[in-house]
């Protein structure tokens, strides 16, 4: 068996055997600073950050100039708030290829001060190549809209924005498109109604997973790093999207290609049970009795979730809508289908607050809604709320989580996590509120 084995292994992320493969092979294989790299891979979706950054940093004692290789130290040096040293590798790369847009974006991401730099202006220079892919030059709208804001040009930030959006749609269009899809016209309309089959006993009624749901940019990543830092050890498996995932495999992939519609969703509960089972213990966190899952879109799979953990507890974070619409549409979600026009955030918004309106009236007792404002403004009050729900023991230390030196985070919020918590800025998005105008007699929740 050669690399690309285990390569394949990681790609369905399957870890832990991907993990055991490299291992073995490590000793053998003639390549090693590949090795060395993907085990830096594994470790870090593992979400075991020293091993991850050992294993980079091996590989680049036998390949100094591997780009990639230096790019993913960073990242995982930036994901633990070592943000000069993520710096400093930003720009060793620079000295490589003073071409690599995603680093520019990557120096934006560590500090927004970024786009006053010097640094800076090869942005618009780059922009010049005729050969840029529709990644990069989403990446390049995307800065120039994060320009145009600092200057309070806003005509101008929006346009750069729907170029952004635009572009960063398109370099997945296909995969997108049976996304929405999937989205508007299979789960929305059959997410009350979904049946089960093939009921399989289930010995994991001693699992108490705690799943973060609600929409991007709504505190969960804050919620996150508050459980994380109870006495109990709580791993968190971020956004794994797991049961997103086992619910479209049970869905025929050729309904998504041609856009049909289907009048019943029934779901497998032993497949469904084997393939979660297998993807958290790829992960190695089922001998906790509590873990964390941070895929927000999970408030479509609750009753999923409980047909495979009947004690799982479920953290609604939510904020202000119109500042929710307004900081999706101006943040990097290139994952997401539905981020990528005013219109697409507005019909999912208006899904997900049907949805949780569902959950809230049938699920109540498996559910807390935190409202990120009142956590910021009473965060003693609200976080022993949370604790109290999820049956943790709260303490002092909990509100000072931004000084763990262990605190690992991989979204977007890593580096503005690391502070102290503020309260909420209520007039932050209110002048992009005109936006949403056009939509105020489509959906009564815009305020």
């Amino acid at each position: 068996m050669n690399i690309e084995f285990g390569r394949n292994l990681i790609k369905k992320r399957e870890f832990s055997e991907a993990l055991d493969f490299f291992l073995k092979i490590k000793d053998n294989e003639k390549d090693k600073a590949r090795v060395y790299f993907f085990l830096g891979l594994i470790y870090s979706e593992l979400n075991n950050y020293k091993k991850s950054i050992e294993n980079y940093e091996k590989c680049l004692e036998l390949k100094p100039n591997s780009v990639q290789a230096i790019f993913n130290l960073a990242v995982e040096k930036q994901n633990i708030g070592k943000i000069h040293e993520a710096k400093s590798l930003y720009l060793k790369i620079l000295d490589i290829d003073k071409k690599n847009i995603r680093i520019y974006f990557a120096l934006y991401s560590l500090d927004p001060n970024f786009i006053n730099t010097d640094y800076y202006k090869f942005v618009e220079g780059i922009e010049q190549n005729n050969k840029l892919d529709k990644y990069e030059k989403s990446l390049i709208y995307f800065l120039k809209s994060k320009k145009a804001k600092l200057i309070k040009n806003k005509k101008k930030e929006i346009k750069y924005l729907e170029e952004f959006h635009k572009y960063c749609f398109d370099q997945n269009k296909q995969t997108n498109e049976q996304s929405q899809f999937y989205y508007t016209n299979i789960i929305n309309l059959l997410y009350d109604k979904i049946s089960f089959k093939n009921f399989k006993k289930t010995n994991l009624k001693n699992l108490n997973p705690i799943f973060i749901i609600g929409l991007p940019r709504s505190g969960s990543t804050l919620i996150e790093s508050l459980i994380t830092s109870s006495n109990q050890n709580i791993p968190s498996v971020g956004e794994s999207n797991f049961f997103n995932i086992c619910m479209l495999n049970q869905i025929d992939k050729s309904l998504l290609v041609k856009k049909k519609r289907i009048n019943n969703l029934i779901i497998d509960i032993e497949k469904s049970h084997e393939f979660i089972l297998n993807k958290y213990n790829s992960l190695g966190v089922l001998n906790n009795r509590r873990f964390i899952d941070k895929s927000l879109e999970n408030f479509f799979n609750v009753k999923l979730i409980l047909k495979i953990f009947p004690n799982a507890k479920f953290i609604h974070s939510y904020r202000n809508y119109n500042d929710s619409v307004i900081s999706i549409y101006q943040s990097y979600l290139d994952q997401l289908s539905w981020t990528h026009s005013i219109e697409d955030i507005l019909d999912y918004v208006n899904q997900y607050i049907k949805i949780i309106n569902y959950i809230n009236k049938n699920y109540k007792n498996n559910l807390i809604n935190i409202d990120l404002k009142k956590l910021t403004e009473n965060q003693e009050l609200f976080s022993k709320k949370i604790f109290e729900f999820c049956n943790l023991e709260w303490s002092d230390k909990i509100l000072n989580f931004y000084k763990r030196e262990d605190l690992f985070i991989k979204t977007l919020s890593s580096s503005q996590i690391r502070n102290k918590i503020f309260r909420y800025d209520e007039n932050k998005y209110k002048s992009y509120y005109y936006l949403l105008d056009n939509y105020k007699t489509k959906y009564s929740w815009i305020n």
